[in-house]
């Protein structure tokens, strides 16, 4: 069984196959030969980048563009969270830490939370510069595009 990429197989049986009954359910197997566009591989980047880039929009009616994009979305899903929305909350965060804490406490007491106020200023500038990087390698890779 196929399933095994999604599901487990015993909830997958579960499923197809009613508790004590021997009959199965209608199921709907549909193949797509599409060697390495489901795939993150070169030539999977480039169908990828080629549907971004049309402005033929009944493309994304089709099932098979479905599929293959809801294929992909778990995998791009999590690189988005891991990548960059979790920096992003710890920026955040520190952030307002800094602000709403140490930076009022410095303008009110010159010298009493330096060491505080260290920690926090040096993950914001690694976090600034974590951001500036992904910045820099997407207006490397879109070029004149970027702006």
């Amino acid at each position: 069984m196929v399933a095994d990429m999604w599901e487990k197989k015993k909830t997958v049986r579960n499923k197809l196959f009613k508790q004590g009954d021997n009959k199965g359910e209608e199921v709907r197997v549909q193949y797509i030969d599409l060697a390495e566009v489901h795939e993150f591989s070169e030539l999977g980047q480039r169908y990828m980048e080629s549907m971004s880039a049309t402005d033929q929009l009944e493309l994304f009616d089709l099932d098979i563009t479905k599929k293959i994009i809801l294929f992909q979305w778990p995998i791009i899903k999590r690189a988005i969270v891991a990548n960059l929305f979790v920096p992003f909350v710890f920026f955040l965060i520190a952030m307002v830490c800094f602000t709403t804490f140490l930076l009022h406490g410095k303008v009110n007491a010159e010298h009493r939370h330096w060491i505080e106020n260290m920690i926090v200023e040096e993950i914001l500038v690694v976090f600034s510069l974590y951001f500036l990087g992904l910045e820099m390698m997407q207006m490397k890779s879109d070029g004149i595009a970027y702006l």
